[in-house]
């Protein structure tokens, strides 16, 4: 995990966090110097995932950071112009 947050570091990426993660894991980014909010910072709680891609672009977000395998197949990420988005399993 440390080589993934060194490259996120690098290029100085704004970070969200998706609701189906911990809230807490948002001051381990904190802590290394990431600008980082969650979705419950941003009041997006219960937002779709198309709607909640739009709203990060707007919000210049560049990474969106989720355990949510199922995003990839279920948004056309050609159409949106965005750094990316990282999964994990839970």
């Amino acid at each position: 995990m440390l080589n993934i947050l060194n490259f996120l570091k690098a290029f100085w990426m704004k970070l969200l966090l998706d609701e189906n993660l911990p809230v807490k894991l948002k001051f381990r980014f904190v802590d290394r110097g990431f600008d980082v909010a969650t979705i419950k910072d941003m009041h997006w709680l219960g937002k779709q995932n198309g709607e909640l891609l739009k709203l990060m672009l707007q919000y210049n977000f560049t990474i969106l950071i989720t355990i949510d395998n199922n995003i990839s197949s279920q948004q056309n990420f050609l159409k949106l112009s965005y750094s990316g988005y990282c999964t994990g399993s839970s």
